[in-house]
């Protein structure tokens, strides 16, 4: 007696929210296919990038980049470690807007 119920906070992921995924729904998806659909396309650019490919969309590419390793050292446990940054890196280019004049 007496105690408040407290509101369960909001979830701020993808969830209801996946823009890409209410576009499709606006078109005439299932909101869940339409959120399968998204995810097999991001899934498709994951592993697409994993195997060093480049994937073109019409907004941009997007490819991998082999950056040098150098070696960055830090203490632990009393003694030096080598410590190594990332290797490969996505690196996203956009596409030059046209600006012509057409909507």
């Amino acid at each position: 007696m007496g105690q408040s119920v407290k509101p369960k906070p909001i979830k701020q992921g993808i969830g209801r929210n996946n823009p890409l995924a209410l576009v499709l729904v606006s078109r005439g998806c299932s909101y869940r296919v339409a959120q399968k659909i998204v995810n097999l396309i991001f899934d498709e650019i994951k592993a697409a990038l994993k195997r060093h490919e480049v994937v073109e969309l019409p907004f941009g590419t997007f490819r991998v980049v082999e950056y040098a390793q150098r070696p960055h050292r830090r203490w632990r446990f009393g003694q030096p470690q080598s410590v190594f940054k990332r290797r490969y890196r996505a690196v996203f280019e956009p596409r030059e807007r046209d600006t012509s004049g057409e909507s």
